[in-house]
């Protein structure tokens, strides 16, 4: 497959998410924006439109005006699916005790006495961290886990 039919294909891939969008509301909500996205993208001149079409060999004037009398041929997209209002319970991060180690404190004594900030406490929790962790992960061992973790989503694509 030639570069060009690589590019052809990302057109066309975004060709059916505009042409094919489902005709129910029920349960789509993320395919009925995905197909929003694709009529936007293909109907509206744009630097990276421009791009693709280039690589692909396609003239973008050509390609928004065929696309713009498709789209108006084509059903509607229904509507977006109303969202029922969830109701939170409220919860008091701000005196919020912590159970570590035997001892129960506010976020800010455990700040004092770890050395670690109430922010990145904070922020730890909210990420999923246990308790354990966010209070007795060092700031800068934090960073290092970050780093290895970023590293190690770049390289899942890679092949080795």
């Amino acid at each position: 497959m030639s570069e060009r039919d690589l590019w052809q294909e990302v057109l066309l891939c975004a060709i059916n998410d505009a042409l094919n969008a489902p005709t129910t509301s029920a349960g789509e909500s993320r395919r009925i924006r995905q197909a929003q996205e694709a009529r936007d993208y293909l109907t509206t001149p744009s630097d990276d439109l421009a791009e693709v079409c280039s690589l692909a060999g396609i003239e973008m004037d050509a390609l928004l005006e065929r696309m713009r009398k498709r789209l108006a041929d084509a059903a509607p997209l229904p509507p977006m699916p109303k969202l029922s209002p969830v109701r939170l319970q409220p919860t008091r991060t701000r005196n919020r005790r912590l159970e570590h180690g035997g001892a129960s404190l506010t976020v800010r004594e455990w700040s004092e006495r770890t050395g670690i900030s109430a922010g990145a406490i904070h922020a730890r929790l909210r990420s999923g961290w246990t308790v354990s962790d966010a209070l007795s992960v060092p700031q800068s061992a934090s960073h290092q886990r970050r780093g290895q973790m970023s590293a190690n989503i770049i390289t899942m694509g890679e092949n080795p």
